[in-house]
């Protein structure tokens, strides 16, 4: 902090240069009726008032004289010491204390308010990601320009990143194509309500949760046991044995975590009333809805939307591609779109895996033909051999010698169109 114009002697009493105080008054004065910091520093550089250090007065300067409390008759003692802090009053002021206070609160009152950011509602910006580098777009809107678009915040913080070339979108025109497409569609509305329920995932999920539910049986026996050891007298300080117990403990605590999160994961997939909620949360929809309702129904039908753009020259100044995931469906839709986002084709309507435990086998066993068919692979050692001789990663839903098998994807056209106007811009804000 700033101590101008102060000396300071033994018995902590202070006095002051009397011309110099003069211009401390002024100082708080000219706050009081309202002037800024950098105001203030330009009207007594004008006045040619030397400051201690006989450099240019800055607005910082200001700010420090402001706040200083020594102005007031108040030393303040370890003050980056929160726990050793304490003031010590002095018998001479500069600044009548009730003064200094106006003077402050208004200050941090006038703070708050300056540069105060005028806030904007973002519809998609939890569920839109970068179909390049995976990373979340962000919305930035400005006050007084049409240049207000959701991007990637890999291509905003890295020049060179490896989503360079894709593209930011309009906030408009993409959360009016997003809205139109879950409460003005009515082919995608019959799709998600007459959607099956995945019982091959289900039947796998189940599994995995057995599976953990014996593993977490067979740890609460063993940290039974290690605190049994532990309670001997003659083993309560040994290290290893603490160890082993803490380990157990984190272990146990891990896959309680892991345990809850599947169960919660089955009861969305497995959700007999999901196609019922998610026709209830598509009628939910009005022009007038509030942003925050219309949000969470957004939310709550999308999981993701990838968002890439071809700047090839064939593409005659670029095409958008959008791939839509359903919440707690295994469908997903892809569109395409000029750069002016104002028509968005549906070019197909995506089941990610199969279904039942039928169309499951049934994939399994054709997967396996085309392995063997293609690449003379008959067994599950042969595909890991292959994978590894081509330097290729094991993905265990591809696998169809696993048990996480998830099938095939089969994909249907649509061969429908969203079109809008500018004139039918839905703004949030």
């Amino acid at each position: 902090m700033v101590n101008l114009y102060w000396k300071e002697v033994v018995n902590l009493t202070v006095f002051s240069n009397e011309d110099e105080a003069e211009h401390v008054r002024k100082i708080f004065q000219w706050k009081l009726e309202g002037l800024g910091n950098y105001i203030i520093a330009k009207k007594l550089i004008e006045s040619k008032v030397p400051t201690r250090q006989n450099s240019n007065w800055r607005g910082v300067t200001v700010d420090g004289i402001i706040k200083n409390k020594i102005y007031k008759g108040i030393r303040e003692w370890n003050k980056d010491d929160l726990e050793n802090y304490f003031e010590v009053n002095l018998d001479k002021y500069i600044i009548d204390p009730e003064l200094w206070d106006k003077v402050n609160k208004v200050y941090k009152e006038n703070i708050k308010n300056v540069g105060k950011k005028q806030q904007f509602n973002y519809l998609l910006d939890d569920i839109l990601y970068c179909g390049k580098c995976g990373q979340k777009y962000f919305g930035k809107k400005r006050v007084q320009s049409t240049d207000s678009s959701y991007r990637c915040r890999g291509m905003v913080k890295f020049a060179n990143h490896v989503c360079r070339d894709n593209r930011g979108v309009n906030i408009e025109k993409m959360d009016t194509f997003v809205i139109k497409h879950l409460f003005e569609n009515k082919s995608l509305k019959e799709l998600l309500i007459n959607a099956p329920k995945n019982e091959g995932e289900l039947s796998v999920l189940r599994q995995n949760l057995a599976d953990l539910t014996k593993k977490k049986d067979a740890e609460i026996k063993n940290k039974n046991k290690l605190y049994k050891l532990l309670s001997n007298p003659d083993l309560e300080y040994d290290d290893q044995l603490i160890n082993d117990y803490t380990k157990s403990k984190n272990k146990l605590g891990k896959l309680t975590d892991e345990i809850n999160e599947l169960s919660q994961k089955i009861a969305e997939v497995g959700n007999l009333k999901r196609n019922d909620l998610t026709k209830t949360l598509i009628e939910s929809y009005t022009k007038d809805i509030d942003f925050g309702i219309l949000k969470k129904l957004v939310n709550s039908l999308i999981e993701r939307i990838e968002i890439d753009y071809d700047r090839k020259p064939s593409s005659h100044g670029g095409v958008f591609q959008f791939k839509i995931k359903y919440k707690n469906f295994e469908e997903s839709s892809l569109f395409m779109s000029k750069s002016t986002l104002y028509e968005y084709f549906w070019i197909g309507y995506n089941r990610t895996q199969s279904i039942t435990p039928e169309d499951l086998e049934e994939d399994r066993e054709m997967e396996k033909g085309i392995l063997s068919y293609k690449f003379k692979i008959n067994s599950e050692e042969d595909y890991l051999n292959y994978l590894k001789e081509n330097s290729l990663e094991l993905k265990d839903e591809e696998n169809p010698w696993s048990k996480n098998f998830i099938g095939n994807e089969i994909s249907t056209s649509m061969n429908e169109k969203i079109i809008f106007t500018k004139e039918e811009l839905i703004n949030v804000n």
